[in-house]
């Protein structure tokens, strides 16, 4: 079973003009162990700035990613808790929580840009249920930081990943 891993760093998925200048050969190098395998599924999780928020910048990464899998399963942004975290680290009471603006605009952008073989699954449905907010879930941390799961949360979010891509 083809497997590989790109992440970390800040980096996007694809070349853009704004990006560290250490991503263009981390990126290269993702796009040469990939360009000859076809991957039953290709799960896809990444950080988005505004720039990649771009519909445009979706529908050219959803292309792009397309190409190497006839099941694109792209994990949404998580909620991210920004402010909540730093509440949190310094004893403050967390309160409501609004989820950083970027998540918001995905999901306005999202719907123009869906190909045949892209599955977007919505990451805070997944991990918050019905909530709004989920920094805290039933009494117990779903974050470790303003946008890493617990391994808990990870692990909730991974059983319907599973569940997705059979």
């Amino acid at each position: 079973v083809p497997i590989t891993h790109i992440g970390g760093a800040g980096c996007p998925l694809i070349k853009k003009k704004s990006m560290p200048s250490y991503c263009a050969p981390l990126i290269e190098k993702w796009a040469n162990l990939i360009k000859d395998e076809r991957f039953d599924n290709l799960i896809i999780t990444n950080a988005l700035d505004s720039e990649e928020l771009d519909p445009l910048y979706l529908r050219e990464l959803f292309e792009y990613l397309g190409q190497f899998s006839g099941n694109v399963v792209y994990l949404s942004p998580r909620p991210y808790y920004t402010i909540a975290v730093r509440n949190f680290l310094r004893g403050k009471a967390l309160g409501a929580l609004p989820v950083d603006e970027e998540v918001v605009n995905f999901y306005e952008n999202i719907p123009m840009i869906i190909a045949n073989n892209i599955q977007v699954l919505n990451t805070h449905e997944l991990v918050c249920g019905e909530l709004t907010t989920c920094f805290v879930k039933d009494n117990t941390l779903q974050y470790v930081d303003p946008v890493h799961l617990t391994v808990e949360a990870a692990s909730n979010l991974a059983k319907h990943i599973i569940k997705k891509i059979e």
